[in-house]
C-alpha cells in the first residue's frame, strides 16, 4: 500500500548501514523506472554500484549473466524499492541472491506480496508494515504542523482529530501536517479537517491510486465493492457475492490482501484503511462503472431520473421507518434482474414481499419485528441462496427451506419456534449454523444428516433440553457453542465421535453434567469453556489428553479436584480457575505445563500454592517449572495461607484480597516487573524484595499488618509504589535512593516515617501527615 513509509524506512536503513558493507546499491522506484528506462538499465546501475564496472548491457538476459559473473562473494547491501512484477525480481534478484557473500543483506519493498512469494522469497522473510501507533503518529504529525513533536497549547483536541483522520498512515500525517504548518488559526484547522474528512489531498490520492490501477478488472470491482459496502462484513459473505457475480472471489480478495489494500481481522471481518475507502468511493463515482449506491443522497438522486437505471451493482443505506415503500420504489426505477445480495434491516411485512426478485439471490439478510415466516409461496424460495441471516420473532421455518440445496450458512436470532421442520435435514451443503436466543427445545435424529457442518452456535437456547444421538455423525464439526443453554442436562453418548472438534463453549449451562467418558475419542480441542457449569463435580478423564488445548476456562463451584495428569496439557497457554469453591489443592503435575503463559485463580479454597516438579523430572531446581508462565493472578482465595515456589519466568504476580496469606516465596523471581499483594491483611513482611531488581511496579496497599518494606534501594527500576491503607507501616527502607520512581501513594499510613523523595513525581499522603 502506498504511503505506509516503506521507502522512507529502507532509505533510513540504507543511510545508517551501508558503511558496514563493502558495496551498496539503492534502486529506487523500480516499478516506474523499469517502465521508463528498461530493466536492463537497472541491471547496469546495480552492476556499476557493486563492482564499479561500466559494462554495456543490451538486454535482460545479458544483464543476468554479467551480474552472476562479477558479483561472486561480494558483501553488499542491496535495496530494491517498489517492486511490482515478478520479471523485475527475475532480472535483479535472481542473479545475485545465490552469488553474494552470505553476510550480504537484500531488502525489497513491494505493495504485492504475491510478487515476493512467486519469486521464492520465504514467508518467514516477509514483513508487513503496519501503521504508526498513537504516540508515533502524534510526533510525526506535530513535527510537520509545528516546530516540535507535540501539540501547541490549545491544539490538543484538534491534533487528536487529525490523528484519527490519518489512522496511522505516515504519508497522510506528513501531508496533512505540512498543510497546516505555520497557521495557528483554529478555524482554519477545523475547516481543513472538514475538507480532509470529505476528500483526500491529491498527493495521497495519486499515490494510493497506483495500487488500484495495477489491479485486474475483477479485482478493481472487488476493491470498489469493499470500499462502498463490505467494510465490517464477513469475508466469506463477500466472497459468496463475488462468486455469484462470475468473479473468482477468493482469489481476487487474496490478491487485494497481498497488495495491502484490504485486511481481515480476528473475527473474519473485512477492514480497509480510511484513505483507501475514500479513494475507492471517489473512483466508484466514475460514470463508466456500474452504479454503487451507499449514501441516501444518491438514492434521492435516483428518484429524480426520468428513465430506468439498468447498470446497478449494489445498494445500501436506504433504510427508514417505511423501508418497504422505499425498496419497492427503488425497484420501480432500477432494473435488477440479477439481484445477488439483499439486506433489509427493517422489514415491516409478515413475510418477504413477492415483488423482490430472488432468482439469483446469493445472500439474504432480513430483520424486523413483524416478520413471522420467511416466505408464503414455494415459488418465492431463492434456490441459489448461499447465505441466510434472519433476526425476527419467527413463528416457524417453512418446510420449503429444504429446497435450498446450496445454502452454506444460516443465522437465526430472536425467534420463537420450538422445532425445525424435518426438511431442514436436506440442507446438505450447510457448513455454518447459528440459532441463538431461540425457543428451540430439541432436534430430530435426522439432524445428523448435516454432515458438512463445521460450525454450530446454539447459544442462549434457554429451552434446549437435549441434542439428538445422531449429533455424533457431524464429524466435520470444529466449533460448538452451547453457552447459556440452561435446560441442557447432558451431551449425547455419541458426542465423543467428533474427533475434529477444536472449540467447545458450554459456559453457563447450569443444568449440564459430564461423565468421565463425555469427550470419548476427542483429542483435538484447542479451547474449552466450562464457566458456570454448576453441576459438574468431576472433569472428563479425556481432558488431560487434549494435547492441542490452548485455553481452559473453569468456573465450577462444585468441582472437587483437577485431573492428576493435567500437566499433560503441554500446549496450554491460558488457564483460568474461578469460583471453584470446593477446590482445595492443585495437582503436582501443574509444573509440567511448559507452554502456560497466563493463569488466573479466583475465589478458590486453596490453602497452599506451590509449583513443583514431580520427583525424578527435570535436572536443576525450578528449571522446568512452567518455564513460559509470565502472568499469575490470584484473587479472593480466602483460605490461602502460603505461596511457595513460583515459576522464575514470572513478569507479573498479583495476590489480591487473600486475607489469610502469611508467607510468599519471592527469592527466585529474577524477571518480575509487577508485583501486587494488595489487601492481604495478615501479611507482615515481604522477604527477599531486594532480589527483584527488574521490578517496576509494587502495590502493597491495604496490607494492614505490614510494618516495613526493606531493600528498596536495590530496586533501581521501580517507577510506581503504592502502600496506601498500610496502617502499621513505619518505614520504607531505601526509598530515598529510587531515582526512577515516578508515583508514590502513601495515603492513610499514619505511622510512616523516614526520608521521602520530593521531586519529579506524584506523592499522596493524608492531610495530617
Amino acid at each position: 500500500m502506498g504511503g505506509m513509509g516503506k521507502t522512507t524506512l529502507v532509505q533510513e536503513l540504507f543511510n545508517r548501514k551501508s558503511s558496514n558493507y563493502h558495496r551498496s546499491c539503492f534502486l529506487s522506484d523500480v516499478r516506474e523506472n523499469a517502465g521508463k528506462i528498461s530493466l536492463h538499465s537497472l541491471q547496469k546501475k546495480l552492476l556499476n554500484s557493486l563492482t564499479q564496472l561500466d559494462e554495456q548491457i543490451e538486454n535482460v538476459s545479458e544483464g543476468i549473466e554479467l551480474l552472476k559473473t562479477h558479483l561472486s562473494s561480494c558483501q553488499a547491501l542491496v535495496i530494491l524499492d517498489d517492486v511490482d512484477n515478478v520479471n523485475q525480481l527475475n532480472a535483479l534478484l535472481r542473479p545475485i541472491r545465490s552469488v553474494l557473500h552470505p553476510h550480504s543483506l537484500i531488502l525489497i519493498t513491494s505493495r504485492d506480496k504475491d510478487v515476493l512469494t512467486r519469486s521464492r522469497v520465504e514467508e518467514s522473510s516477509i514483513y508487513r508494515l503496519t501503521g504508526l501507533n498513537t504516540h508515533q503518529s502524534q510526533e510525526l504529525f506535530c513535527l510537520h504542523a509545528f516546530p516540535q513533536g507535540h501539540p501547541l497549547p490549545g491544539f490538543e483536541e484538534l491534533v487528536e482529530n487529525y490523528l484519527k483522520a490519518c489512522d496511522g498512515l505516515p504519508l497522510s500525517l506528513k501531508v496533512f501536517g505540512a498543510l497546516l504548518y505555520g497557521n495557528h488559526d483554529k478555524s482554519f484547522w477545523e475547516d481543513q479537517l472538514d475538507r480532509l474528512e470529505q476528500i483526500l489531498p491529491d498527493e495521497i490520492q495519486k499515490r494510493l491510486q497506483i495500487s488500484y490501477y495495477a489491479l485486474q478488472m475483477d479485482e478493481k470491482q472487488i476493491f470498489l465493492d469493499v470500499a462502498c459496502f463490505f467494510i465490517g462484513e464477513k469475508r466469506d459473505t463477500a466472497i459468496r457475492i463475488w462468486d455469484g457475480s462470475g468473479w473468482k472471489g477468493a482469489l481476487g480478495f487474496q490478491s487485494l490482501q497481498n497488495k495491502s489494500l484490504v485486511e481481515v481481522d480476528a473475527e473474519n471481518q473485512i477492514r480497509m484503511h480510511h484513505h483507501l475507502r475514500d479513494m475507492g468511493r471517489d473512483l466508484a463515482n466514475d460514470p463508466g462503472l456500474p452504479c454503487r449506491f451507499w449514501r441516501w443522497d444518491q438514492i434521492d438522486d435516483l428518484f429524480q431520473q426520468s428513465f430506468v437505471v439498468t447498470e446497478v451493482r449494489d445498494m445500501d443505506n436506504f433504510y427508514s421507518d417505511n423501508e418497504e415503500d422505499i425498496l419497492e420504489s427503488i425497484l420501480s426505477v432500477v432494473h435488477l434482474p440479477k439481484l445477488i445480495w439483499l439486506r433489509c434491516d427493517n422489514c415491516l411485512y409478515h413475510s418477504l414481499p413477492p415483488w423482490i426478485p430472488v432468482k439469483n439471490l446469493r445472500v439474504l439478510k432480513v430483520a424486523g419485528q413483524n416478520l413471522e415466516t420467511l416466505w408464503q409461496e414455494e415459488s418465492q424460495v431463492p434456490l441459489q441462496l448461499r447465505e441466510l441471516e434472519i433476526e425476527a420473532p419467527l413463528s416457524d421455518i417453512p418446510k420449503s427451506i429444504g429446497l435450498l440445496k446450496q445454502l452454506e450458512r444460516i443465522v437465526v436470532k430472536c425467534s420463537g419456534f420450538e422445532n425445525l421442520p424435518e426438511e431442514f435435514s436436506h440442507l446438505l451443503s450447510l457448513k455454518h449454523l447459528k440459532i441463538v436466543r431461540s425457543g428451540i427445545r430439541s432436534f430430530s435424529e435426522s439432524f445428523g444428516n448435516l454432515t458438512n457442518l463445521q460450525h454450530i452456535d446454539l447459544s442462549h437456547s434457554w429451552e434446549l433440553e437435549r441434542l439428538p444421538n445422531s449429533f455424533g455423525n457431524l464429524t466435520n464439526l470444529k466449533h460448538i457453542n452451547l453457552s447459556n443453554s440452561m435446560e441442557l442436562e447432558g451431551l449425547p453418548n455419541s458426542f465423543g465421535n467428533l474427533t475434529g472438534l477444536k472449540y467447545l463453549d458450554l459456559s453457563h449451562c447450569i443444568s449440564l453434567n459430564m461423565t468421565s467418558e463425555t469427550l470419548g475419542n476427542i483429542c483435538t480441542l484447542e479451547y474449552i469453556n466450562l464457566t458456570g457449569c454448576d453441576r459438574i463435580e468431576v472433569l472428563p478423564s479425556q481432558l488431560a489428553h487434549q494435547r492441542f488445548l490452548e485455553t481452559l476456562d473453569l468456573e465450577l463451584k462444585n468441582l472437587i479436584e483437577l485431573p492428576s495428569d493435567i500437566g499433560e496439557l503441554r500446549n496450554l497457554k491460558n488457564f483460568n480457575l474461578r469460583n471453584c469453591y470446593r477446590l482445595k489443592c492443585l495437582p503436582d503435575s501443574l509444573g509440567r505445563l511448559n507452554q502456560l503463559t497466563e493463569m488466573t485463580i479466583d475465589n478458590c479454597s486453596l490453602c497452599q500454592l506451590s509449583f513443583k516438579l514431580i520427583e525424578g523430572e527435570g535436572e536443576g531446581e525450578g528449571e522446568s517449572i512452567c518455564p513460559s508462565l509470565r502472568s499469575l493472578h490470584i484473587t479472593g482465595c480466602k483460605e490461602l495461607l502460603e505461596v511457595g515456589i513460583l515459576p522464575d519466568a514470572l513478569i507479573e504476580l498479583q495476590l489480591t484480597d487473600c486475607p489469610e496469606l502469611r508467607k510468599i516465596g519471592l527469592c527466585n523471581l529474577a524477571k518480575l516487573e509487577r508485583l501486587c499483594i494488595s489487601y492481604c491483611i495478615q501479611l507482615e513482611e515481604l522477604p527477599n524484595i531486594e532480589t527483584l531488581v527488574p521490578l517496576k511496579e509494587l502495590d502493597a496497599s491495604g496490607c494492614v499488618k505490614l510494618r516495613s518494606i526493606r531493600g528498596l534501594a536495590q530496586l533501581t527500576k521501580l517507577r510506581r509504589l503504592d502502600v496506601c491503607d498500610c496502617s502499621e507501616l513505619e518505614v520504607l527502607v531505601g526509598v530515598e535512593h529510587l531515582r526512577s520512581l515516578k508515583w508514590l501513594n502513601a495515603f492513610a499510613c499514619p505511622k510512616l516515617q523516614g526520608i521521602l523523595p520530593t521531586g519529579g513525581f506524584c506523592i499522596l499522603f493524608n492531610e495530617n501527615q
